[in-house]
């Protein structure tokens, strides 16, 4: 990835990507993409503001703009479900390195495989209620035969 320009490293919305989606570990992403966002984000805000929109509804709207489709990654909800469903199970220092692992099962992937994570409200959505029990299931039977 190319250093990014002093404009960029000074950008809110530049910095809170790409924190985003390392913190979130989303696959694929490029600097172009980021720098993009980025301006789209700003864009959004600005018009946002000249067309009287408050402070506060501005900057909801400019989020939106720079996630838009990046809202949740599998990492993420894997982490979300250690914690919830196997906080007895697995340590907190563990779940990174834990949702790491289960992330190189193929049964994971086709759990994912099955569902659109991508969309702004699939956490508020019944599928994403199943993908949860599904990945529960497919996580116990993973460490239930490795012994964890």
């Amino acid at each position: 990835m190319k250093n990014p320009t002093r404009e960029e490293e000074l950008s809110f919305y530049y910095l809170y990507l790409k924190n985003y989606l390392a913190s979130y570990r989303f696959e694929g992403v490029t600097e172009t993409m980021i720098r993009a966002r980025a301006e789209k984000a700003e864009e959004t805000y600005e018009n946002a503001r000249r067309n009287g929109a408050e402070v506060d509804e501005a900057h909801e709207m400019s989020m939106a703009a720079l996630l838009e489709g990046y809202r949740y990654s599998e990492y993420e909800i894997i982490m979300d479900v250690l914690e919830e469903e196997f906080k007895d199970d697995v340590s907190e220092e563990m779940r990174p390195f834990m949702a790491t692992f289960l992330l190189s099962f193929g049964m994971v992937e086709n759990v994912f495989d099955s569902y659109d994570i991508h969309a702004n409200t699939f956490v508020n959505t019944a599928t994403y209620h199943l993908l949860r029990c599904e990945l529960t299931g497919i996580i116990s039977i993973i460490l239930t035969e490795n012994g964890l």
